[in-house]
C-alpha cells in the first residue's frame, strides 16, 4: 500500500512530510491553489486507504476519513505494534522460514527480506544494539520453553520489553510457582494412591509387601492387554454372549445383573451394593482414575461372559443424614463397558478392606475402624444404592480420600 501510495504521489501526505500550506494575510491566488491540491491529495490518500483495507478492518478508521495520517496511523498501532511480543513474533517468523521444496532460492531470499522489514518496522526509533542483544538473549529463553508453557509465554509476550533480567525474574517465580503446584499434587497422587495405606497391601493382587505400581502380577497382567490379538479374537472379546471356558472366568458381576437387566438412570449413575460381585465395577470410564488397561473374563447373571478394559480407582462423596461427608477412595475398579451398572462389591469390602456391615430395615452402613464411612439406602425392591454422588475424573486433584 505503501508502494502504491508512492506511485500516486501521495505518500508525503499520509506520512505528514507534505503540510497544509500555511494561510497568509491577505489571501493569495497562489495560497488557494496549492491548498486545493493539498486537500484533493488528502482526500485521495483518505479515500484509498479506506478502500483498500479488508472490510473488517474499517471500523478502525471510519472516524477518521478526513485525515489520512491518523487512518495511517491508527492502522500501524494495531497492525504493527511496536512492542516487544510483537517483535519476538516476527523474529520467530523470520527463523522459522525454511525452503518449500518447489521454491527458488531467489524466492527464499524474498521472504527472509519481506521477514527483515516487518521486524525494522516494529522498532522503535533509537532501538539500539544493547536493546537488540537483550530481546535475542530473551527469544532465545522463551524459545526454549516446550508447550506446557504456552501460558506463560503469552503472559511474557504482553510486556512492553523483553528485558533479560525481566525474564529471569519471571522465569524464577514461574518456577517456583510450578515447585509448588507438584508439591501439592504429589501430596494428593499419595492420597489417591491405589494401594491401601491401611492395611499396605497391594491394591491389585492385595498381597501385602508392594504397591500397585510394584506389582507382578499386574505388570504381566498389563503386558497381556497389550498383546495384539487376531480380528477374531477382538471381536469375540466386544460380544456379551461369546461362550467361556467356566475355569478362566475370575470375576462375577452380581447375582441380578445381566445384559436383559432393566437400566434406569439410577441404577446408571449410582452405585448398587450388591454381595454377588467380586470386585467393583462401572461403565464409566470418565470416573477413573490411574487407569490402566486391564482385561479379564466377567460373568453375569444369566452366565454370558463380558470383559473390562481396564481398572482405575473411583471417588465418592458420601452423604449421611443429609449431611457431606469426606470423600472415600474404592480402589481396583473394573471399567467393564458392557455393564449399564454400577457395582461396589460388599464382600470385596469385608474380606479385603476389613469393613464391618450392619444393615438394617432402611439402610445399609459401611463402617471402618468403627467409623462410618458411608451408608446405602434400601429401597422397595430391596436393591441398596449408595447416598451420594461420584467425582468426575476431571475433579479428582482438587480432593484428598480416604481409600477403601
Amino acid at each position: 500500500m505503501q508502494a502504491w501510495l508512492r506511485a500516486s504521489e501521495l505518500w508525503r501526505v499520509v506520512s505528514g512530510d507534505l503540510k497544509r500550506p500555511e494561510k497568509p494575510d491577505p489571501i493569495t491566488e497562489a495560497y488557494i491553489s496549492k491548498n486545493d491540491l493539498w486537500l484533493g491529495k488528502m482526500e485521495k490518500a483518505s479515500g484509498w486507504i479506506y478502500l483498500m483495507v479488508e472490510p473488517e478492518q474499517r471500523i478502525h478508521i471510519t472516524s477518521l476519513q478526513d485525515d489520512p495520517v491518523k487512518m495511517w496511523t491508527k492502522l500501524e498501532e494495531i497492525h504493527m505494534a511496536k512492542r516487544a511480543g510483537a517483535r519476538f513474533n516476527a523474529y520467530d517468523d523470520l527463523f522459522s522460514i525454511r525452503k518449500k521444496e518447489d521454491e527458488s532460492l531467489m524466492s527464499v531470499t524474498n521472504r527472509i527480506d519481506s521477514a527483515m522489514r516487518t521486524i525494522q518496522n516494529l522498532r522503535p526509533k533509537g532501538f539500539s544494539l544493547d536493546e537488540l542483544d537483550e530481546e535475542l538473549a530473551s527469544m532465545a529463553m522463551i524459545r526454549s520453553l516446550p508447550d506446557d508453557y504456552s501460558s506463560f509465554v503469552s503472559s511474557l509476550l504482553l510486556m512492553d520489553k523483553l528485558k533479560k533480567d525481566i525474564i529471569h525474574q519471571a522465569f524464577h517465580t514461574e518456577e517456583t510457582q510450578r515447585r509448588r503446584r507438584a508439591e501439592t499434587e504429589d501430596s494428593t497422587s499419595t492420597a489417591l494412591n491405589i494401594s491401601n495405606s491401611s492395611s499396605g497391601n497391594c491394591g491389585f493382587c492385595d498381597k501385602p509387601g508392594h504397591t500397585m505400581d510394584k506389582c507382578y502380577k499386574y505388570q504381566r497382567a498389563q503386558k497381556d492387554a497389550r498383546k495384539p490379538r487376531s480380528k477374531n479374537k477382538d471381536k469375540a472379546r466386544a460380544v456379551a454372549e461369546q461362550t467361556h471356558d467356566a475355569s478362566n472366568v475370575q470375576e462375577t458381576a452380581g447375582r441380578v445383573v445381566s445384559l436383559h437387566t432393566t437400566t434406569t438412570s439410577k441404577t446408571y449413575n449410582d452405585w448398587n451394593a450388591d454381595t454377588g460381585a467380586t470386585s467393583h465395577m462401572t461403565p464409566h470410564r470418565q470416573w477413573l482414575l490411574d487407569y490402566k488397561p486391564y482385561v479379564v473374563p466377567i460373568r453375569l447373571a444369566d452366565n454370558t461372559i463380558v470383559y473390562s478394559a481396564g481398572v482405575g480407582s473411583v471417588v465418592f462423596n458420601p452423604i449421611i443424614k443429609g449431611e457431606k461427608c469426606c470423600p472415600v477412595q474404592f480402589t481396583r475398579v473394573l471399567h467393564v463397558p458392557m455393564l449399564h451398572h454400577n457395582l461396589l462389591s460388599v464382600l470385596f469390602l469385608t474380606r479385603q478392606r476389613k469393613f464391618d456391615v450392619h444393615i438394617d430395615a432402611n439402610f445399609i452402613n459401611f463402617v471402618l475402624n468403627g467409623t462410618r464411612l458411608f451408608v446405602a439406602s434400601i429401597n422397595d425392591d430391596n436393591s441398596a444404592f449408595l447416598d451420594g454422588s461420584t467425582q468426575p475424573q476431571l475433579q479428582f486433584a482438587k480432593i484428598t480420600s480416604t481409600q477403601l
